[in-house]
């Protein structure tokens, strides 16, 4: 199974930046390559760019016969998980966990 990507995948990237006729040749060289275990990755947070780049895969899907898959990125599997993800993420950021959100952090 090869997914397309969220926002930053090749074809998204192209919709958004370059223009559809070459998000639509990227999709192609891609369906050539994997065939039917391509799909076309749509995610819905209800952004300006994620909304136009989805109305776009969503028609590409149905010209070139791609199935969509709906995905969502997901950092850990149990709530109890939630602060050792935060603290790499202020690793990650140079930040400290004292930080309050909005003030450097989240």
């Amino acid at each position: 199974m090869v997914l397309s990507g969220n926002l930053y995948g090749e074809i998204p990237s192209k919709i958004l930046n370059i223009g559809e006729n070459q998000a639509e040749e990227a999709l192609i060289w891609w369906k050539e390559q994997f065939g039917d275990d391509f799909y076309l990755e749509v995610m819905r947070h209800n952004q300006e760019d994620e909304n136009r780049v989805n109305k776009t895969l969503i028609e590409f899907s149905k010209k070139h016969d791609v199935k969509l898959i709906a995905t969502n990125n997901t950092y850990y599997l149990n709530k109890e998980d939630a602060n050792a993800h935060d603290i790499l993420l202020c690793v990650k950021d140079g930040e400290k966990q004292a930080t309050p959100i909005g003030r450097g952090r989240g």
